[in-house]
């Protein structure tokens, strides 16, 4: 399920013209599926994450990603890697833990194949290749992911799903089927009885384009932001979700996408900070975009503590980098865990069947990081009613060992994802044993202390905090206050 350039869907189906959600199991009231793309896995599972590196107790349901439908009714197997080793591991890791497995077909750009093999003279066969496929690998459905699917498409694609769902009830137990949609929910609202799940592709809604400002890649919120010159508010999942419950389609089989992917924009200008680096900011000249680029990548190459907000209107995460004059902006838009626990709390409140993932790889981790698989172990925890552990603030100053000659010195420290409180604490001793402030800050990453005494030793350090756990402290740093 590629996903460049969605916005040419959204505007062409007028999203943008609308005008003002041990081992432990995931919920059984919330679903949670997840896309593994075969090309993470590897040509023979020797890949960035190979299927025995998957937590399948987080998942309720996995979808191989995918093969690919030709003009002619056959199927493209590479390129994906969707080799017999990788189906033959992933469908036997999966079912020992009691996991359905669907196989996925399509992608970004499939429309042309689809409309071939979907051709009545093709038809037929096609779909026996496909039943023969899924039954001689094991799999337990499919995912129809068609893209880009058209106006014109409607009466190929409601044959097509027609004919597959009356093939797959002729066994028993019946397989399952689902759909990976952008657009036309008139149309899928009518073909909803046949799938189990329809995931709503909740993300890729923003570029550099006329008529534009910076833009989360998939917000809940749309957090009031309009299009310049207009009353229409920019993108959102809540919007978007609106849009499919509209047309008629069952809350319970709809679900909302968590993206392992984000975007950088870099450069620019006519910003309020001369190049994109908050959401919102109008420009003169185009920052560049780049598109799907993995958490892994983000967290590694872009993530440092003070570049980190939290945008509480549009409930995202982000990265505002404005380094120097010298050297280009960037905004980072991406699911954090903070992200993944306010999609799948969205998805509750909202009453929506679930939440789905795109894609396992890219949030996946290299080797040198701790908790490779971060923000699946986010949705499980949020998935199970509880929360995944904060992390410990980073300090930022007084920097440890300062000698401080103001009398009512500030505190600051990086924010931490998910928390909403900070406890701070001031001691005389290394060991807290005393404390001289204890301060409980709210929705802030600084505090200002007074009547500290002068020319005496001090020691402090910040905790994080939410409604359901708590952080360890952080690092403990030493200040002296001047006579």
């Amino acid at each position: 399920m590629s996903r460049i350039r969605r916005f040419l869907i959204l505007l062409l189906f007028g999203f943008l013209a609308h005008d003002p959600a041990a081992k432990a199991q995931p919920s059984a009231d919330l679903w949670v599926s997840a896309y593994f793309a075969g090309w993470k896995q590897g040509p023979a599972n020797d890949g960035s994450l190979p299927a025995d590196d998957i937590d399948f107790t987080a998942l309720t349901h996995i979808i191989h990603f995918s093969i690919v439908p030709n003009r002619d009714g056959t199927l493209d197997l590479a390129s994906n890697n969707i080799t017999e080793i990788n189906s033959s591991r992933l469908v036997s890791l999966a079912h020992a833990a009691g996991k359905k497995v669907l196989i996925s077909l399509g992608g970004w750009g499939s429309d042309v194949g689809f409309r071939g093999a979907t051709d009545p003279s093709n038809l037929n066969s096609f779909v026996d290749r496909l039943m023969n496929f899924m039954t001689s690998r094991g799999y337990d459905g499919f995912d129809i992911d068609w893209e880009v699917l058209q106006d014109y498409d409607s009466q190929q694609y409601s044959r097509f799903v027609e004919l597959l769902s009356t093939r797959c009830s002729a066994i028993n137990p019946r397989p399952l089927m689902t759909a990976a949609v952008a657009s036309q929910p008139t149309l899928i609202a009518a073909l909803e009885k046949y799938f189990d799940q329809i995931l709503i592709m909740t993300y890729d809604f923003s570029g550099a384009w006329p008529g534009w400002v910076t833009w989360h890649n998939s917000p809940i919120k749309d957090g009031g932001v309009q299009f310049p010159g207009t009353a229409r508010t920019l993108p959102s999942v809540d919007k978007m979700a609106d849009d499919f419950i509209a047309a008629g389609l069952p809350k319970q089989k709809l679900g909302i996408g968590i993206d392992f992917y984000g975007y950088v924009w870099s450069g620019g200008s006519g910003t309020p900070t001369i190049g994109a680096s908050a959401p919102g900011q109008s420009w003169t000249t185009p920052p560049h975009v780049e598109a799907n680029v993995p958490y892994f990548t983000i967290y590694k190459d872009y993530y440092r503590p003070e570049y980190y907000r939290w945008d509480t209107l549009a409930q995202a995460a982000y990265l505002s980098i404005h380094p120097s004059p010298d050297l280009a902006d960037k905004f980072v838009s991406y699911d954090d865990e903070h992200t993944c626990r306010s999609k799948v709390e969205y998805a509750k409140s909202k009453g929506i069947g679930g939440d789905f993932i795109w894609e396992l790889g890219g949030g996946y981790l290299p080797a040198t990081f701790p908790e490779r698989d971060r923000l699946l172990r986010a949705v499980k925890a949020a998935t199970m009613g509880g929360q995944a552990p904060l992390r410990a603030p980073l300090l930022e100053s007084p920097r440890d060992g300062t000698k401080i000659t103001e009398a009512d010195p500030v505190f600051r420290w990086h924010p931490v994802p998910g928390a909403t409180s900070y406890l701070v604490q001031i001691s005389s001793d290394a060991a807290f044993k005393s404390v001289t402030i204890r301060d409980s800050v709210i929705s802030d990453t600084l505090a200002r202390v007074r009547k500290l005494k002068s020319g005496s030793a001090f020691y402090w350090r910040v905790g994080a905090s939410n409604r359901s756990t708590t952080s360890p402290f952080s690092n403990t740093w030493s200040f002296r206050m001047s006579k």
